[in-house]
């Protein structure tokens, strides 16, 4: 019998691999829609449309991994890149980009997660961060943005799943039977 402990996950790495399916969980439900579903405004409930959340999410994502370059990441200037807005399916391709760019970062050295970053985000000022905080922000950020996404959907009729918009935490409490 192995007793060997298997190597735990470097922290970043883990935190990639949620991002990750939350992000498939994004390209995923836009498979799933329509343009129109896509881009309608739920007046007067809502100001904006799934595609609008989706965009923003992708915004984040772009400025974070933009900004590991230069060490900064400045998520008040984001690309905020309209097509996002009115192509579902170059909407799809930017979240399958995004992935793949995050995978290719999965491998990550332990030095690599320990190099200092500075961001900001409404704000002039920098704050002082790390690898493993902006991703826990980009989750949580987009975790958010989905729930959003999800009452809009239910609003219409239309169930994007349970699990869409939840957090990877909540999700784990669920498994081990608590709810």
């Amino acid at each position: 019998m192995n007793t060997a402990a298997k190597p735990a996950m470097l922290p970043v790495n883990a935190l990639i691999a949620a991002n990750l399916a939350v992000l498939d969980q994004g390209a995923q439900l836009l498979a799933r829609l329509d343009d129109a579903v896509y881009t309608r405004v739920v007046a007067p409930l809502f100001d904006y449309s799934v595609a609008s959340h989706v965009r923003h999410c992708l915004d984040s994502y772009t400025s974070f991994l933009q900004g590991l370059e230069s060490g900064l990441i400045d998520y008040d200037r984001r690309a905020r890149e309209v097509r996002i807005e009115r192509d579902r399916h170059y909407a799809q391709r930017r979240i399958e980009a995004t992935m793949a760019d995050l995978q290719g970062r999965q491998e990550v050295k332990p030095d690599l997660s320990a190099t200092t970053l500075q961001a900001r985000q409404d704000s002039p000022h920098w704050a002082v961060t790390s690898l493993e905080r902006e991703l826990q922000f980009l989750l949580s950020h987009t975790v958010h943005h989905f729930a959003l996404v999800a009452l809009m959907l239910r609003t219409q009729g239309i169930e994007p799943g349970r699990e869409f918009g939840v957090a990877p935490s909540t999700l784990e409490y669920w498994r081990r039977g608590k709810m």
